[in-house]
């Protein structure tokens, strides 16, 4: 009974480590920014070039990535040659950099704590490894499939509302409340992009569930039948 507990943990771990990864390269995938900025009219909203957008957006994602020793750039906007970001601006990223190092760490600490539960586990195991591995990930699978039910449907009845209440939660001040008639930042990722990044990571997420779901369902059939 103890094993059985501690691999539901372990999937549970593992899981948390799959969604921060999906996170992670979703934030990061430079593709769904160009289309979120056509969508959006982003380049127009802000008066900017598109390459100038992109260049500028690299620059933003090299700074969470480590790779920008600071965030500042210059561009033309509305015709005049301007540091992009503000200084309410840098600060917000500055927590959101501090964030985003945070989520990364928990996911290797989550990712190593799963691996070294399932290694312990399977190495202790006598008989039923794939079953107690099955029925553990099905008690797991219950918690995160209620918990990505409930975040789309409060994404669809009020994501504003829901973005506020993230942002209360993991921030410490108010500085994520931008002006658009001020802020290049807040125009460039708008409610409605991360609407739709969020919608993009629970989809995948979703996806990964269901494939694993499936997965060991035709498994475990196979070591029955045999």
């Amino acid at each position: 009974m103890k094993k059985a507990k501690f691999l539901v943990l372990g999937w549970m771990l593992l899981i948390v480590a799959v969604f921060l990864t999906l996170v992670d390269v979703c934030c990061f995938d430079r593709s769904f920014y160009v289309k979120e900025y056509e969508k959006n009219g982003t380049a127009e909203v802000i008066g900017i070039s598109d390459e100038q957008l992109m260049m500028v957006t690299e620059h933003l994602l090299g700074y969470l990535e480590d790779t920008e020793e600071v965030l500042k750039i210059d561009a033309e906007i509305g015709g005049v040659v301007r540091n992009v970001f503000d200084e309410r601006d840098t600060m917000h990223m500055v927590d959101v950099k501090v964030l985003y190092q945070n989520a990364m760490l928990v996911r290797n600490v989550t990712l190593i704590l799963a691996l070294m539960i399932f290694g312990y586990n399977i190495l202790h195991m006598k008989q039923d490894v794939v079953a107690s591995l099955a029925v553990s990930f099905y008690k797991a699978l219950g918690a995160f499939m209620m918990i990505c039910v409930a975040v789309l449907i409060g994404a669809a009845v009020d994501f504003d509302a829901m973005w506020r209440f993230f942002h209360t939660i993991f921030f410490s001040n108010d500085l994520w409340l931008l002006d658009p008639n001020v802020s290049v930042l807040i125009n460039m990722v708008p409610l409605q992009f991360f609407f739709d990044l969020v919608t993009k990571v629970v989809v995948l997420f979703i996806a990964f569930l269901a494939v694993c779901s499936t997965i060991f369902l035709f498994v475990v059939r196979k070591v029955v039948a045999s």
